[in-house]
């Protein structure tokens, strides 16, 4: 049996990645050696796992010698390959040096700490898959023997150049050159990376992510009112306070609005909500904050909810899109990374231009309100057939062990 090295953030420990991770990890159990390295030490095991599945968590610090390996990294060719690379992209300016640097460093450390891993499985085919397209994925590829494979997915910030990022992301040409293979969660995240970077369209391909059925238990009742649920984290990009303004135009509807996620700037985002909405009297809402994945899906399953709106500047295809879209909820989202893929405007939901004013989703939310019950239904049974036929978590994963990590 063949041994597979999945390379992931988090998980199983922590929150954030249990969502993306907990299903798929089943199928790769079926097939493979499953060996996992987590990059955190700091959070308690969140999702267990078979004792057959060994796992591993990566201290980032032990044994971090930065002069050393900053010393060892202005020896490496691909270091000066790369401020090549980052000079014809007209981004060499200190703030880039330093990431190549860091990007570098990082790199042979946890290349190091690899080799200490799989000195035990050396008679075994390897798979090394990174779950995120980063310096692990470098060391992977530099660290790979003629028996093994790298395997590697891109979400969305490991493959956008955005603000957040400088608009550069560093090795991605010199590391992708060496993968096996490049997996993208979206049709559109594959054509942006091989018109953006280096061309790899002959080792690339799209493979959706996928989640359990969810089925609604609550009755969806006919009303002239509106139920909303927003689910993500609280920071810059996720733009909540659009959909704060946007409740603050509307006057004539009853509205129940809320929201589930922390994050770093949630006391300044919910100081807006009570500023722009305690003294409408159509309006209630609530800011639930942290809550486990499996309750805050519980809890949503629980309401006859009319849409999950989502109002991200940046997104890669939202896992929370495909989880309510299971129960039967239709989802409002932005034009934004693989939203369009999920998102037919009309049919299973709507889609917002990536730059929308309140006023657009204000009219979108108001002309709903008033459609005939057999229109919200139309939405509804066919938001669950979106799910149905394109992220039922058994046919993707499936689809990703047998037909694409098997044939490597």
């Amino acid at each position: 049996m063949k041994t597979l090295i999945l390379i992931t953030n988090t998980f199983p420990y922590g929150l954030p990645e249990s969502s993306f991770l907990r299903e798929e990890v089943k199928y790769l159990r079926e097939k493979f050696r499953l060996v996992i390295i987590a990059r955190n030490i700091d959070n308690e095991l969140y999702v267990p796992q078979p004792a057959d599945v060994v796992l591993h968590r990566y201290n980032a610090s032990k044994g971090y010698n930065p002069l050393i390996l900053a010393l060892l990294s202005l020896c490496q060719r691909d270091f000066y390959k790369e401020i090549v690379n980052c000079k014809k992209q007209r981004k060499l300016r200190l703030a880039s040096l330093v990431k190549i640097l860091r990007f570098m460093m990082r790199s042979m450390h946890f290349s190091k700490y690899l080799k200490s891993i799989i000195a035990s499985f050396a008679d075994s085919d390897i798979i090394y898959y990174t779950y995120w397209n980063d310096y692990a994925t470098y060391s992977c590829v530099t660290t790979k023997k003629d028996n093994q494979r790298v395997v590697s997915r891109l979400h969305g910030g490991d493959l956008y150049k955005l603000s957040i990022n400088g608009y550069y992301l560093p090795f991605k040409d010199i590391t992708n050159d060496k993968v096996d293979k490049l997996i993208f969660i979206s049709e559109a995240g594959e054509k942006y990376y091989n018109s953006t970077y280096r061309n790899q369209a002959d080792k690339s391909c799209v493979c959706r992510l996928g989640v359990l059925h969810r089925r609604g238990k609550t009755q969806f009742h006919n009303r002239e009112s509106l139920k909303l649920v927003s689910f993500s984290y609280v920071r810059d990009i996720k733009r909540i306070d659009l959909i704060i303004d946007t409740l603050a135009l509307i006057d004539n509807i009853e509205i129940e609005w809320v929201h589930i996620g922390a994050g770093y700037i949630f006391d300044k985002v919910l100081q807006y909500a009570h500023e722009k909405l305690d003294s409408k009297s159509n309006l209630r809402f609530e800011f639930k904050g942290y809550m486990k994945n499996d309750d805050a899906l519980d809890y949503i399953n629980s309401v006859d909810f009319d849409f999950l709106i989502n109002t991200s500047s940046t997104e890669g295809l939202p896992m929370t899109m495909m989880e309510v879209m299971s129960m039967g909820i239709p989802v409002i989202g932005t034009d934004v990374g693989g939203v369009k893929e999920i998102i037919t405007n009309g049919f299973n939901g709507y889609l917002l231009d990536a730059n929308f004013s309140p006023s657009d989703l204000a009219k979108i939310l108001m002309e709903y309100c008033f459609l005939p019950y057999e229109d919200k239904l139309f939405l509804r049974s066919n938001a669950f057939k979106m799910w149905k036929e394109k992220y039922n978590e058994s046919v993707n994963f499936r689809h990703f062990v047998n037909d694409i990590l098997l044939k490597l």
